[in-house]
């Protein structure tokens, strides 16, 4: 209902622009005034999720201009569905006039009598220069202001139907003026339309999965029952109960029964069934039910792993516990611990030699010199270490993956671990990969042409915005928080624009970084003193910013893209 309420209200705010003499019309066709992007559109998958999104329109106009010395115009739309956060204007010299400290709201009363709001922006004191603008081109499309809003409003969420709010962007008492004020015939103004649907609640089945660590498992290990694959059904339900059952088998339910990640203990060796039964909000639930292994211990036996603090302290999980098991990705100049855990009968055995081989397995390649796969046969032995048992039964070593400037250590790299007891002799081996946990592979400039932001390198200087697109991996298992820092220079190497953003990149699995594409629009405005030629934007990508200690993941990528002066 009171979603329906706030649609209801007729509550609009309208943008006042007058701006001291810069441009003059010509004969017909008669030019006029359109809000750009036409139609802004928000399909949200689940409840709010664009809300406090923002967006910039344009205020064009088009037509035969030549010589135009002021224009108005007032912009109306739903002041409880969108709130201005700021704008600029355009002046006949084609430079940027930020909006004065002055820009303010004014209750105004329409002509239905309805409260308006009335936004003012004013340029920048001082001269304004007679405009460069193509008479000869019959619909040149010139910028007046951009405008910025803010989501802050979205419909509610329904059972079963979509929901939807909507607003005009609607351009009123849109007028040119000639030298002496007097008002010159334009066509009718071309309005914008903004919506904002939130789609339907679709009761639907969860999908119950688990995986289990170790996932070969002995007598007297602890396992941990993890439920996080589990699909709680159609967006947007949640998993709102679990219930982990040992159907048969010895192993005892040592963790919660009710949470998603628990443990059990292995009492013997055999087979296990467990299982496990989810139920999403709506009510409906799903089942599932696996059979675990569990060894049993007898002789000799060896665990090859890393250190999970190896990475600036961070517990780090998947580090090659269990036999075969592989370990997270490593980055190069770091130092790795490696341990072996020797065992009879379970028991830990002191005094055993351990023989440690690192080998660099599969060197990775330039795809365009006719490597397929991006990677190609090494097998060279790196390192070679002995190290002896303790009374824990674990034996010790380390080695350094050497800097990309020693020589060549992208790729795979494998560490096998050999020990014998009685004559009983046991391997284990881990593979991982090594690079740089976040690469930034290239970046794009963009500009919005036909209402769409493709990848361009032309740019206009004074009104316009440098759109970013950042392509990069992550070859780590886990997620990994990145800063991306975007800076722009003109074409005397001046910086004259930046944005600092905080990402989040998904983790990927062995031998399958996670890639993404992170679009930034509209991106870094330039501003009027920008230096036309060759503009550059460099990216880079840190732990946290250098000045909280922060330090890079990887080199920076960089691009060129032409900057140029617009016709207005």
């Amino acid at each position: 209902m009171k979603g329906k309420q706030l649609l209801s209200i007729s509550i609009v705010t309208m943008l006042v622009i007058t701006m001291i003499p810069i441009l003059s019309a010509s004969a017909s066709p008669s030019p006029y005034i359109s809000v750009v992007p036409s139609s802004i559109t928000y399909d949200a998958p689940d409840y709010c999720t664009y809300l406090n999104d923002e967006f910039t329109v344009r205020i064009n106009v088009t037509g035969p201009v030549t010589k135009v010395y002021g224009y108005e115009f007032w912009l109306a739309y739903n002041d409880t569905l969108l709130q201005t956060v700021g704008g600029v204007v355009c002046d006949g010299s084609g430079q940027v006039a930020p909006s004065d400290p002055g820009f303010r709201s004014i209750d105004e009363p329409s002509v239905s009598g309805e409260v308006r709001y009335s936004l003012s922006f004013w340029p920048k004191p001082g001269p304004i220069y007679p405009p460069s603008w193509n008479s000869s081109a019959p619909d040149h499309t010139g910028v007046l202001a951009w405008v910025t809003f803010k989501v802050i409003y979205c419909p509610a969420q329904l059972v079963g139907a979509n929901n939807t709010v909507s607003c005009d962007l609607e351009l009123t008492r849109a007028k040119l003026f000639d030298t002496d004020g007097t008002s010159i015939t334009t066509d009718p103004a071309v309005d914008g339309y903004y919506e904002y649907m939130t789609r339907g609640l679709v009761p639907g089945a969860p999908t119950a999965e688990f995986t289990w660590s170790p996932t070969f498992p002995k007598e007297c290990d602890t396992v941990t029952l993890d439920a996080g694959p589990s699909d709680p059904g159609p967006s947007p339900a949640n998993i709102t109960s679990y219930k982990w059952t040992i159907v048969s088998g010895p192993a005892t339910l040592t963790g919660s029964a009710t949470t998603e990640v628990t443990t059990m203990h292995c009492d013997g060796p055999g087979t296990v069934t467990v299982m496990l039964n989810i139920t999403n909000d709506f009510g409906y639930y799903d089942t599932v039910s696996h059979d675990i292994e569990q060894r049993e211990v007898a002789g000799c036996e060896l665990d090859l792993y890393t250190d999970e603090k190896r990475f600036c302290g961070q517990t780090t999980p998947n580090v090659g516990l269990g036999l075969g098991e592989n370990c997270d990705a490593l980055s190069p100049d770091i130092n790795v611990t490696l341990f072996a855990k020797v065992t009879w009968n379970g028991k830990p055995v002191m005094h055993v030699l351990v023989a440690f081989q690192v080998i660099y397995e599969w060197k990775e390649v330039d795809q365009e010199l006719g490597f397929p796969d991006g990677y190609v046969l090494l097998n060279a032995t790196q390192f070679v270490r002995t190290a002896e048992t303790d009374k824990d039964g674990i034996a010790k070593t380390w080695f350094r993956i050497p800097n990309p400037c020693d020589g060549p250590v992208f790729g795979k790299w494998l560490v096998i671990a050999t020990g014998k007891v009685q004559e009983n002799k046991q391997t284990d081996s881990m593979r991982f990969d090594v690079g740089y946990v976040i690469h930034l592979i290239e970046v794009f400039t963009l500009k919005e042409i036909d209402e769409m932001w493709v990848p361009y390198d032309e740019f206009a200087a004074p009104c316009e915005y440098v759109g970013i697109e950042i392509k990069l991996k992550n070859i780590m298992w886990i997620d990994k928080e990145v800063t991306l820092v975007i800076v722009i220079y003109d074409d005397c190497d001046v910086p004259i624009g930046k944005i600092i953003t905080g990402q989040v990149i998904e983790g990927g699995v062995y031998c399958s970084p996670h890639k993404e594409t992170i679009k930034i629009i509209p991106g870094i405005h330039l501003p009027q003193w920008t230096y036309v030629g060759t503009g550059k934007v460099y990216v880079s990508a840190y732990t946290t910013l250098p000045s909280l200690c922060g330090v890079p993941y990887c080199p920076e990528v960089s691009a060129e893209f032409l900057l140029e002066w617009s016709g207005l």
